[in-house]
């Protein structure tokens, strides 16, 4: 009877784990997390009538239309959005935003502006200010590779279900649907100051942190 109940036992987790392994199977706020609102949205953002502008540059991939990466650009922002497509912008200037001659506090967010930063379209200028799942970043590492991160203020930070296995579907989704030409896909970071706490004490007690400030211990970060 013992053995049979063990048998079950390994069969009912072992059914589980095929599961969660079968990233198809999953659930959007499984796969990606919830949808959620930006936390906010900045003043140069929207139109006279409090709609975002959308980015000029925007492209919605899929597997039969895929985005293209040019490898002059140095960064693009992607999103997750409800429905769980992905989209992915170009943070070019934005004919709204400021120019700062001098350094700056930003009273949106609290964020330090060195001297010589223009205002950018972000995130939510993808989803039009809608609920988006996990997002981030690809960046241009400059040595013929593209690294994605979950680096994202307003739909990853502070969120709770906004965790590494999140980012390792986002990966996955944006390596089937975006073309990269003669570069090729880095490791995925996933960046602990945009995601819940729970994830970096995790992975913190499995020593896995790195730091992109080994001195301070600042910018806690792990690969993937």
């Amino acid at each position: 009877m013992f053995q049979c109940l063990c048998s079950l036992h390994v069969c009912f987790f072992g059914l589980i784990n095929q599961a969660i392994v079968n990233a198809e199977s999953l659930s959007l706020d499984s796969r990606f997390g919830a949808a959620e609102l930006p936390s906010h949205v900045k003043y140069y953002e929207t139109d006279s009538r409090l709609n975002v502008l959308l980015n000029p540059y925007l492209q919605v991939a899929s597997s039969t239309w895929p985005a293209t990466l040019n490898p002059k650009v140095s960064a693009y922002d992607w999103c997750i959005d409800v429905s769980g497509r992905l989209l992915v912008i170009q943070p070019v200037a934005h004919p709204k935003g400021r120019y700062f001659e001098s350094d700056f506090v930003r009273p949106e967010d609290g964020y330090h502006k060195a001297q010589g930063y223009q205002e950018k379209y972000g995130h939510v200028s993808a989803t039009a200010g809608a609920p988006a799942r996990i997002c981030g970043e690809i960046i241009n590492t400059g040595e013929g590779q593209w690294r994605v991160n979950n680096k994202s203020g307003r739909y990853s930070k502070n969120i709770d279900d906004r965790t590494p296995d999140k980012l390792m579907h986002a990966t996955k989704l944006i390596r089937s649907q975006v073309e990269v030409g003669s570069m090729s896909w880095g490791a995925s970071v996933y960046l602990f100051d945009y995601g819940p706490k729970a994830s970096f004490e995790m992975a913190l007690s499995h020593g896995v942190v790195s730091y992109g400030d080994p001195k301070l211990g600042l910018m806690p970060f792990m690969m993937l």
